[in-house]
């Protein structure tokens, strides 16, 4: 098991691109429903 330190600029930095990758989602779901509906 790889012990990760929270506070290393690598898991901030993945913390980022979870958070965008996360957002994405929220905005293709949402033009999803739109087009769906329309």
């Amino acid at each position: 098991m790889i012990n990760i330190n929270i506070n290393s600029p690598y898991n901030k930095l993945l913390d980022k691109i979870l958070a965008y990758l996360a957002i994405v989602q929220k905005i293709h779901l949402q033009t999803y429903k739109l087009s769906y509906q329309s």
